[in-house]
């Protein structure tokens, strides 16, 4: 049995693009990487913030509810006395305060002394 041996030819110059890409300098590679890896940072953030956004909006709805519902419960005569109404939104908003500092500072660190 006879096997067939397929002929590849091989060019001898990287004149074409994908090939010269093998043969570019550590420099420019050092830059693509580099390039990648601030565009991975990007997206990451959005990512993140996206998904992170939802919990504001969540804060946000309750103060509204919970100032709706007050003055909507004080014709009756019912609903919360201030002292409540102030340490239901105080401990409501420590906590989303605090997220969003830590949130802030993890998407945008500061930079290291003498970089800019």
């Amino acid at each position: 049995m006879e096997q067939i041996q397929p002929q590849v030819k091989i060019s001898q110059d990287a004149s074409s693009e994908k090939e010269g890409e093998i043969f570019e300098n550590k420099e420019e590679t050092w830059k693509r990487l580099k390039n990648n890896e601030f565009q991975d940072i990007i997206n990451f953030r959005k990512k993140f913030v996206g998904q992170s956004a939802w919990i504001a909006w969540i804060w946000v709805g309750f103060l509204i509810t919970l100032t709706i519902g007050q003055f909507s419960l004080k014709k009756y005569g019912c609903g919360l006395t201030e002292y409540e109404y102030i340490a239901i939104v105080g401990s409501a908003s420590a906590p989303i305060l605090a997220f969003w500092l830590v949130v802030g500072r993890g998407l945008f660190p500061k930079a290291p002394p003498g970089s800019g």
